[in-house]
């Protein structure tokens, strides 16, 4: 009986510990040592990442959790503490990484049938890139810029080894990126302040990801928060061509966490074809612009298995376009006579906005995973008009007026909404690391809306107001029509898609992966489509030979385009056809414990690609509108090589990609260098302190069409050197050189003035860059 009492005693007095380790994702990491400091004593999570301690004193402990391929954690836990998560961060291993997007569930790179880029953290961190279109350079040399001022945005458009970026698709944390104008995705929206790494894939992942992942995919996977609290703050200086500031602060507390991001990209902008005063619109390289991006992550566990994510994103984009003057004075005594110039912003400058909220629900138990995410997002378009009366500024009465912004009427119209609204559920089971099933299906509404597009050719119902100073404007004047044909145009386009696929390992390192999916779409009809990957795994070298046959549906502007006031009109296809492609590669990747190269090559036959080309409407012999139609067939075959060597103190990159296409359309030819290579070479002068960084970038010769001709642009070579200084533990700055020889492009030179925008690089030349980077 006294034994039985001094145990029940004991189990009193004692006080119980239990919780749970998790990775980032949410699964569990098992058998992590698990150690109180205070005690000198610990235990190990079990393989569902428990744990539990009974401990005889009522008082706070420091655990420090630790696991091979993961930073260790101290945490500070109250005692009689029940139901603790404790989040590890996995070490970044450049050579065998943990990846979501080729199989679209976790698996390590090396293992995974389909070749996936990385550009981990710490290629974002000791990178002096700030946008994602840069950073793709270090994983895809071959992506080009293409010459756009389409609406004010300049450049904004790229090709990835021979497809512009309507055939890449784009995610952030597995969700599609929607937002986009004319077509071309709105990079600015992808800052990198708060990304954790980007993964990409080259070649068709339609099964998977369905329409638009023809070319391949790009998901961006953002941080997330690990510490019980945090901090960073960082501010980047690269004048002319980008000053950014962020701010990422999130908390870690027992089943909730909350990260809060907010940047801040502008530019003065920068012209390398100045034109004088005497033109009247002039357009700039680059156009000055200011973009903010405010994005709220909250993940709560509701239960060990089931967890669930909100996300709100709010994106602004204001893009400030000019205008010269030209003032007569007649006035003999007035020193500015007989005339000066003046400049003023211009009106109708195009502004954008972007809301995006999006919920994930997860049950990850053991072998079997259910995802469901929905995602609603509107990207709107607007139209600022500095001058909004119309005041004569070239009046020498008025123009006193017009450089006083105080003393004019301004005004802020939304002229287009794009509207998605996205649905996705996925379910796995997996018998072990290499062996799953999966299946899902995935629903997408698009609308389309197009008003308030306002016109500039005079008083046409002659009623006095319009083109002249009065105020209000007349709507039936001023307002054109949807680009759809009609005032308020609204087009809608729904999809649904069922997939299913799996992996199978057998004969112990032989790996076959298959996924098909079919598509049903109100608007346009149906299609199926398919890949297939085999990996042979061996211990030094992996053979990979992939298949896949993907799509990408006509969007909703190439079928319904009706814009007649457009100079020239622009018209939409309603017979336009998908377009689909047949993807063959073949690799082979080495990885030993310090080096990976890989060799791949690669054919994409893409078939019925959407472009536009100009047509003779009335038969008179003149081209005079601009037609959305299918080009027959465009070939594309490449070679793509990548070498990676890490040793203590030096790191070695080199990509190379050679691509060449073959189409009888010219035009789906254009802006491709057949070759592009990428050389990065780091070294470490003090350990954990001091670093060296050394970055070039070559392509080759390309061509645009002028006319029936071919227009030939330079080959070009830029690089970039950089200082990585750790300060202190929370303190850390990058500073360098970019194009340290001072390349531009001398077709600037150019006495045409359509002909010397059109360049190779539109790098601005040599330039002092520094970034500043506080972390908590």
């Amino acid at each position: 009986m006294f034994r039985i009492i001094i145990l029940f005693l004991s189990i009193v007095a004692a006080q119980p510990y239990s919780g749970r380790v998790t990775d980032q994702l949410g699964d569990p990491v098992s058998f992590a040592s698990v150690e109180v400091v205070d005690l000198n004593t610990g235990t190990l999570s079990d393989q569902d990442g428990y744990f539990y301690f009974d401990l005889k004193s009522s008082k706070s402990y420091t655990f420090k959790v630790s696991h091979i391929g993961y930073y260790d954690k101290f945490i500070d836990v109250e005692y009689n503490n029940i139901g603790l998560i404790i989040t590890l961060e996995k070490k970044v291993d450049p050579l065998n990484q943990l990846v979501v997007t080729g199989e679209r569930r976790e698996t390590y790179v090396k293992d995974s049938p389909v070749i996936t880029r990385v550009i981990n953290s710490q290629d974002i961190e000791n990178s002096s890139c700030t946008s994602v279109k840069d950073l793709l350079e270090l994983a895809i040399p071959n992506v080009q810029n293409v010459m756009s001022s389409h609406a004010g945005i300049s450049n904004d458009n790229v090709k990835i080894q021979g497809l512009d970026n309507r055939y890449m698709l784009f995610l952030v944390d597995g969700a599609r990126v929607s937002g986009e104008f004319a077509g071309n995705l709105d990079f600015n929206m992808l800052n990198l302040s708060n990304v954790e790494r980007i993964e990409v894939i080259e070649g068709g992942m339609s099964s998977l990801y369905g329409s638009s992942a023809i070319g391949g995919v790009v998901n961006i996977i953002t941080k997330k928060p690990e510490k019980p609290y945090e901090f960073d703050f960082s501010y980047f200086h690269d004048d002319p061509m980008v000053v950014a500031k962020s701010i990422n602060m999130g908390f870690n507390y027992k089943k909730m966490s909350y990260m809060l991001n907010l940047s801040n990209q502008s530019s003065d902008g920068y012209d390398l074809t100045p034109h004088d005063q005497t033109y009247s619109y002039p357009l700039k390289t680059l156009e000055k612009y200011d973009s903010y991006t405010l994005n709220h992550n909250f993940k709560f566990h509701i239960t060990d298995y089931l967890y669930f994510i909100l996300n709100y994103k709010k994106y602004k984009n204001k893009i400030y376009q000019y205008q010269n003057h030209f003032v007569q004075v007649t006035d003999e005594s007035n020193e500015l006579y007989p005339f000066y110039y003046y400049s003023s912003l211009r009106n109708n400058l195009p502004w954008f906005e972007d809301d995006e909220y999006k919920f994930d629900l997860s049950y990850i138990k053991k072998s079997s995973t259910l995802n469901f995410k929905y995602q609603v997002d509107r990207y709107k378009k607007s139209n600022y008009f500095y001058n909004y009366t119309n005041l004569d500024c070239d009046s020498s009465d008025e123009n006193y007026f017009c450089q006083n912004h105080d003393n004019l009427v301004d005004a802020e119209f939304v002229n287009a909404e794009n509207y998605n609204q996205n649905l996705f559920i996925k379910y796995d089971f997996s018998w072990d690391d290499k062996n799953y099933f999966t299946m899902g299906y995935e629903s997408n509404k698009n609308e389309y809306s197009s008003y308030n597009i306002y016109s500039y050719l005079g008083d046409i119902n002659n009623d006095g107001q319009c083109s002249e100073a009065f105020f209000p404007w007349d709507p039936i004047d001023c307002l054109v029509e949807s680009i759809f044909g009609a005032i308020d145009g609204i087009k809608r386009y729904d999809k649904k898609a069922f997939f299913v696929g799996g992996q199978l390992s057998f004969m112990d390192n032989n790996i076959l992966s298959l996924s098909i999916r079919d598509v049903s779409s109100k608007n346009y009809g149906d299609d199926m489509v398919y890949s297939a990957a085999y990996m042979l795994q061996g211990d030094l070298y992996s053979y990979r030979a992939n298949y896949s046959k993907g799509f990408r549906v006509p969007s909703i502007k190439e079928l319904y385009y009706d814009f007649q006031s457009h100079p020239p009109p622009i018209l939409g296809n309603p017979n336009l056809k998908s377009t689909t492609n047949n993807y063959y590669s073949l690799s082979v990747e080495k990885r030993t414990g310090n080096m990976n190269s890989s060799i791949e090559i690669y054919y994409n036959d893409v078939i019925d690609m959407i472009g536009t080309n100009y047509v003779d409407s009335d038969n008179d012999g003149q081209d005079d509108i601009i037609m959305y139609n299918n080009f027959s067939q465009v070939d594309i075959t490449g070679f793509n090589f990548h070498y990676e060597l890490y040793s203590n103190k030096n790191e070695i990159k080199v990509v190379y990609n050679f691509t060449e296409p073959i189409s009888e359309d010219q035009s789906a030819l254009e802006l491709i260098s057949k070759h592009s290579l990428r050389f990065r070479y780091s070294r470490q002068i003090i350990e954990d302190k001091l670093k060296l960084f050394f970055n070039a970038k070559y392509a080759g010769e390309k061509f645009i069409m002028y006319g029936a001709d071919r227009l030939y642009l330079d080959d070009y070579f830029i690089s970039d050197l950089m200082v990585s200084l750790n300060i202190s533990q929370f303190l850390s700055l990058n500073f360098g050189c970019k194009n340290i020889f001072n390349y531009i492009d001398e077709r600037r030179f150019l006495e045409d003035d359509y002909l010397k925008n059109i360049l190779s690089s539109y790098d601005p030349g040599r330039r002092l860059f520094l970034n500043l980077k506080i972390n908590l």
